[in-house]
């Protein structure tokens, strides 16, 4: 018996028009959030090779949610003009325009900077995990 194939990412807006691509983009953006950052690049890369149809297309919807340098190398392999796609993720992905610039010229790209989490202010440490309490109280000791 084959085994069933298991689609981990829902990228195949080749078939869909804009609006409905728009409807799967929030879906795509909770799966692309649920991989583990470590693996994240080759599932993405691997679920568009898989689609094998507009990888493209469906590359600009991903890197819109997570900006890649592993997207747009799989992108640029299946672009028929790559200087094009350079020039438009550059002008469209603010983020990615100088990784795009870079690969245009034929340079490695510079390293993509993330933010891990969004810095928050402590009003009250009341308010502080038991973790960042026992880390409050060692630093107020020493």
């Amino acid at each position: 018996m084959g085994r069933g194939r298991v689609v981990l990412l829902p990228v195949p807006f080749f078939a869909l028009d804009d609006q409905k691509s728009r409807k799967l983009v929030p879906y795509l953006a909770e799966c692309i959030g649920a991989i583990p950052e470590a693996r994240r690049d080759a599932a993405v890369v691997r679920a568009l090779v898989d689609e094998k149809l507009n990888v493209v297309r469906n590359g600009r919807c991903v890197l819109a949610l997570w900006p890649s340098v592993r997207v747009l190398e799989c992108m640029l392999a299946h672009a028929e003009k790559p200087s094009v796609l350079l020039r438009r993720v550059a002008e469209d992905f603010p983020s990615m325009a100088a990784i795009a610039r870079a690969l245009e010229k034929g340079r490695k790209p510079p390293p993509a900077l993330r933010r891990a989490a969004a810095p928050r202010s402590i009003t009250s440490l009341r308010n502080l995990d038991p973790v960042a309490q026992k880390q409050r109280s060692s630093v107020a000791r020493s």
